[in-house]
């Protein structure tokens, strides 16, 4: 049990952002307190961080030795089907060559799209349980990092699902991936969409706001203008859909209330459940949210989880 003194201990190391990290701008305004973390409002551009951060170090240590739990591994699963009938309706024709993908995780998404596309695939991941998992089990090529993967690499295609909100400098990471790209290629960024219906309705009980880990909280606007800022890429698809999970928990508190639905981020049990987590319903998961995800995604940026696709000029 992670007791009240080990988490003070732990908050000590964490480092404290002074400026938005897209424009630079020290203005804040409109903070979220999530137990002993606050969530600021850039003032100028409107993005949102967490103000606490892990030094880079402890940040890499902390990715490096955790996850690779059986709740993490069974939600990959789930989220590898989703994930793959939106880049295939995203790309069309255009999913072939060689693809990265950065932050697989254990690997499922890469080993989906090579299955059943023909693609040839890689990947990047800090975890090292799941990264083993991915090269062990499924024979994936897997950099223990970025700056690993081979000086001038390039692919057709560069996905990071669900990566960018853990990360405290998210400018310089889609530069990084975008290095990665071929002239005509693709990157394909996907996060949570802190400004939707569903983040507004449910406050701060929305079950995103996880500030040990999303520090960089994206919304339609900042995800458009972090894609604008690099050079030679420009969006050509965009999809978003609503988890059936978050409709379902809106209409439990509203119908009950709010006596039932609600979430309230703690910081102690936030990590325990990092580390010894269930993940429920596995099964009906891995049909249900692809089939809800395939019928309910809409062109746009608007809905709770965002995918945005750009590509770089030839």
């Amino acid at each position: 049990m992670l007791r009240g003194a080990m988490i003070v201990s732990e908050l000590r190391d964490h480092g404290v952002r002074g400026v938005c990290p897209l424009c630079g701008s020290d203005r804040t305004g409109d903070p979220l307190r999530l137990d002993v973390f606050t969530n600021l409002r850039c003032a100028d551009c409107g993005f949102r961080y967490v103000r606490e951060v892990l030094p880079d170090d402890r940040l890499e240590a902390f990715y490096r030795a955790g996850y690779g739990n059986e709740r993490m591994r069974l939600g990959q699963i789930v989220n590898a089907g989703v994930n793959l009938g939106l880049f295939r309706d995203l790309l069309g024709t255009a999913a072939r060559g060689r693809l990265i993908d950065v932050g697989t995780g254990y690997g499922f998404f890469p080993d989906a799209a090579r299955r059943t596309l023909g693609l040839e695939v890689a990947g990047v991941e800090l975890s090292v349980a799941e990264a083993t998992y991915a090269r062990d089990r499924l024979g994936l090529a897997i950099a223990p990092s970025l700056d690993a993967v081979g000086p001038g690499e390039r692919f057709d295609i560069v996905t990071a699902f669900e990566v960018i909100e853990h990360v405290p400098e998210p400018a310089a990471f889609a530069a990084a991936l975008a290095a990665m790209v071929r002239p005509g290629g693709y990157l394909l960024l996907a996060t949570d969409n802190f400004e939707s219906p569903a983040a507004r309705a449910l406050g701060a009980g929305f079950p995103k706001w996880i500030p040990h880990q999303h520090v960089s909280c994206f919304a339609p606007a900042s995800l458009r203008r972090l894609i604008a800022g690099l050079d030679g890429f420009e969006v050509v698809g965009e999809r978003s859909y609503t988890p059936w999970e978050l409709q379902a928990r809106r209409l439990a508190i509203a119908l009950s209330g709010g006596r039932i639905g609600r979430f309230e981020y703690r910081y102690g049990p936030a990590l325990e459940r990092d580390d010894s987590g269930t993940y429920r319903l596995p099964r009906l998961r891995r049909h249900a949210n692809r089939l809800w995800a395939r019928l309910t995604a809409r062109r746009g940026l608007g809905g709770a989880m965002m995918y945005a696709l750009a590509r770089r000029a030839a």
